[in-house]
């Protein structure tokens, strides 16, 4: 949610509930709910949104966040349907 408000998604923390009522932030439900290996979730964030992307005529954009298997390291990547 820090990320949200840091990416200006939002101005102010209290602003995240109207966001998130309009905004799906998660295809695969994170590290513990993402059915994947746990050094695969981000692997498979990515063909889920992918997938989601393909199947959506409104969807332009995806976005996946992953953390390092220790969580030590962060990172993300911008998907852009073609």
């Amino acid at each position: 949610m820090g990320l949200l408000v840091r990416m200006g998604l939002v101005k102010e923390l209290q602003d995240l509930p109207d966001f998130l009522k309009e905004h799906e932030v998660t295809v695969t439900g994170g590290l513990n709910l993402g059915k994947a290996a746990w050094n695969l979730t981000s692997l498979n964030a990515i063909i889920a949104m992918r997938e989601k992307m393909i199947n959506s005529k409104a969807i332009r954009y995806g976005m996946v966040h992953g953390n390092g298997s220790i969580g030590n390291q962060q990172g993300i990547t911008i998907l852009k349907k073609p």
